[in-house]
């Protein structure tokens, strides 16, 4: 996750592993405002890039990343692609898919189903599920290749445990108020 604290010009690079229903911080990174204007990081992006490969260098597997939609870029997925990780990423329905057949589609206009695909230039499997929760707001989900026998409930399943993670950060950020 990468959050920023209200109020403040500070952000958290935080990476946890999900584990019996909570989340356990592996890896948390601070970027403040001030390292922009220092030219410390040329942008966000290089920041989380740098801590993409600290975290790679430091863990003794490879991570499936699993992230929410601020990580649906390029910028991201080529850093994914590069290091071979597999992942799972929600979709912002704003984006495009092009199909092998060269036919391209706005994902908020797909049915529920598994799609194969190119979103910014980068193959992957999209799935597509209703939220029922929030029926105007389904969930779409990108993922790599590694993925592409599992069912689009299965994925959704994996990718709920990103929420055990995020309601750790919640309770992190209201602590740090």
């Amino acid at each position: 996750d990468f959050t920023s604290l209200k109020g403040y010009d500070i952000s958290l690079f935080i990476a946890s592993i999900p584990f019996k229903g909570r989340s356990i911080p592996i890896f948390v990174k601070v970027f403040m405002k001030k390292d922009l204007d220092e030219v410390k990081y040329l942008s966000k992006n290089t920041f989380i890039k740098g801590c993409i490969e600290e975290l790679l260098e430091i863990l003794p597997f490879k991570p499936i990343i699993i992230a929410d939609r601020e990580f649906a870029t390029s910028f991201v997925f080529d850093i994914f692609q590069r290091y071979k990780i597999s992942f799972i990423v929600r979709l912002k329905k704003n984006l495009v898919i092009v199909f092998a057949n060269g036919k391209k589609k706005h994902l908020r206009d797909l049915e529920p189903g598994k799609y194969y695909g190119w979103i910014k230039d980068k193959w992957m499997i999209v799935s597509v599920r209703e939220n029922k929760k929030d029926k105007a707001d389904p969930w779409i989900l990108g993922y790599s290749h590694e993925f592409v026998n599992r069912n689009s409930l299965h994925m959704a399943q994996i990718y709920l445990k990103r929420s055990q993670c995020e309601q750790m950060h919640r309770e992190l950020k209201s602590r740090l108020n």
